[in-house]
């Protein structure tokens, strides 16, 4: 069995993935059903939502209008927002970025209620326009969708036309996208459109909760195909979107490792420039390897975030180098193995929440934490599910279990 059919039959995965180099088709396979209800199955033909990877949209049109000598990246905010904090030090060069210190919405306790209602950019806006700044612009990179939703505004006031007009005609029809758009209306009929659904325990998979995607305008309010956006990949192989001075500025590396809408990290000694997203059902993965031409997508209608894996695995089979060989198996543990996993483990600076306290526990011979079902794939080895994040137990020179591995964070155990 293929890496990606069990992660099919253990449910951690459903939908399409994609390879494609100089433009052809070398693998597209499709997995699960788009709308499980009344057993639809997935296709190419599948519209998913992309969630984060519509980043790279916003800023393509950002650039394209920056090319027609509407704005400059330069810019200060001020310049089209009032009565921003900081806005006189934030440019669009810091919103693209990530590095404009603008807090991010989607943390703040209004973004529960704003998002199952129909928005408009200014009332998002205004949410966060008050705000203090987390930080002095420019200082550092921290991920923030309100960046997105403020350059979508700036992308309408300048332009004359809605975010989703303005896509259209400069992105999606120039690049022959005729399966691509905005979801701004909730009540929008969108043909082959892809229900998503979430995670359920250690194996099982639900409906994802509502959200009403006009919250996401800018920062993760586009849906598209695998071929649409092999076709947007090749456009950017030439000049029909960007010129070579914009295509530049996108893919230069800032703070953070990010370009415009991108992270710039390498894949090994392979250069590769990357965009994933996440949002309630839908997980995504995008990677362009420049020098090779070479185009991976993933798009799930599924919020287990399994894509970015399945991504670079596909890549590592094209390139023939190693990958991850998944059992994911998620046997019963002995009673020993239990006693000595089960604890606290307090995590270091670098995990998502710094000095937060893990608790690893057991029920019925299997591992769960407070962030979720532990699945046992190899040795040592778990897998958390809802965030595919690994988990490595690790023992000290006694063999005695000390720590955890979670991805690249250290959790030391404490008790």
């Amino acid at each position: 069995m293929s890496v990606f059919s069990l992660m099919f039959v253990s449910g951690n995965f459903m939908g399409t993935i994609f390879v494609s180099k100089d433009g052809q088709v070398l693998y597209e396979k499709s997995f699960g059903r788009a709308v499980i209800e009344w057993n639809v199955a997935n296709s190419n033909a599948t519209v998913y939502h992309l969630a984060s990877l519509s980043k790279p949209f916003t800023a393509t049109a950002i650039l394209q209008l920056e090319q027609q000598g509407k704005l400059s990246v330069q810019d200060p905010l001020s310049k089209y927002i009032s009565g921003f904090t900081g806005g006189n030090k934030i440019t669009l060069h810091h919103l693209l970025s990530h590095s404009s210190g603008i807090p991010n919405i989607n943390n703040m306790p209004e973004y529960n209620t704003l998002s199952v209602s129909p928005q408009r950019l200014d009332s998002i806006i205004n949410v966060f326009r008050s705000k203090p700044l987390d930080f002095e612009p420019g200082s550092i990179f921290s991920y923030s969708n309100s960046n997105y939703n403020v350059l979508a505004y700036i992308i309408e006031k300048v332009s004359g036309v809605t975010y989703q007009e303005f896509l259209k005609r400069n992105i999606f029809d120039v690049a022959g996208m005729s399966n691509t758009l905005h979801h701004g209306h909730a009540l929008e009929i969108i043909t082959h459109m892809a229900t998503g659904y979430k995670e359920a325990g250690r194996t099982e998979i639900q409906r994802a909760p509502y959200l009403d995607w006009s919250v996401k305008t800018g920062n993760g309010s586009i849906c598209s195909t695998v071929e649409d956006l092999n076709r947007f990949d090749q456009a950017l192989y030439s000049e029909k979107l960007l010129n070579l001075q914009s295509k530049a500025k996108m893919f230069a590396k800032y703070l953070g490792d990010v370009g415009y809408g991108w992270y710039i990290r390498p894949d090994g000694d392979r250069e590769r420039v990357y965009m994933s997203g996440r949002s309630p059902g839908f997980s995504t993965y995008y990677a362009r390897y420049p020098k090779e031409k070479l185009c991976v997508l993933v798009l799930e209608n599924l919020y287990v975030p399994s894509a970015r894996e399945i991504g670079q695995s596909l890549a590592s089979i094209v390139f023939n180098t190693p990958y991850p060989q998944r059992k994911l198996a998620d046997d019963i543990l002995s009673p020993d193995k239990i006693a000595e996993y089960k604890g606290r483990y307090e995590m270091d600076s670098s995990f998502f929440r710094p000095g937060y306290v893990l608790k690893i526990t057991e029920e019925k011979g299997k591992l769960i934490c407070d962030l979720g079902d532990m699945l046992h794939d190899v040795d040592e080895e778990f897998i958390l599910r809802s965030y595919w994040s690994i988990i490595r137990f690790q023992r000290n020179a006694k063999n005695h279990v000390e720590g955890i591995l979670f991805d690249n964070s250290i959790g030391r155990k404490i008790d």
